[in-house]
């Protein structure tokens, strides 16, 4: 889990250089989960983490161009070097598809070597329960999921908006100091 974070941390800051000019060498960056409901091993929250520090990292930074998951979206499987997302399994992919089956999310994106398997089964519990809209999506790479707006939505931050931050963001501190220095 480590090696995946640091992983996706890398992608996710070489991504984000499209946008922003000049990103800090060193951050503190804290991973936390709203609930432990099983434990985190293997690599296959790659993306997830990959596609959140995106977020979060042009959030951070202010960025003209922001990014948005759109809606409750459930996204699986590991990412190398070359932002390429790679195979769950089928055991594990299936067992994937009946957790999100039975969750809000109404797109699960998966691994595309993995679509087939995740297909298949969705077929098999659409049986039991025909209205339950979810749909598979297959994924190749970083910019495969960045490219689908369905999933995804990357637009220009409004001007205005954008220097509503920057201004908060700046004064903050030295109100904050004059504030301390009154006590």
């Amino acid at each position: 889990l480590q090696k995946q974070m640091h992983l996706s941390w890398a992608i996710a800051i070489k991504y984000c250089t499209k946008f922003i000019k000049h990103i800090k060498s060193s951050h503190t960056v804290e991973l936390k989960f709203e609930n432990r409901l099983c434990v985190y091993i293997g690599n296959s929250l790659g993306i997830a983490l990959t596609l959140s520090f995106i977020e979060a990292i042009l959030k951070h930074y202010n960025s003209p161009t922001i990014i948005k998951i759109n809606g409750a979206i459930a996204v699986t499987g590991g990412i190398d070097g070359n932002s390429n997302i790679l195979s769950t399994s089928k055991v594990i992919i299936e067992a994937k598809v009946v957790t999100v089956f039975f969750s809000d999310a109404h797109i699960f994106c998966v691994p595309k070597v993995d679509e087939l398997w995740a297909e298949e089964k969705l077929s098999e519990l659409k049986k039991e329960f025909p209205n339950r809209d979810l749909r598979i999506v297959g994924l190749t790479d970083l910019e495969d999921l960045l490219n689908r707006r369905n999933i995804v939505d990357v637009h220009k931050k409004n001007y205005i908006e954008r220097l509503f931050s920057y201004t908060i963001k700046k004064w903050k501190n030295p109100i904050m100091f004059f504030l301390l220095k009154s006590y």
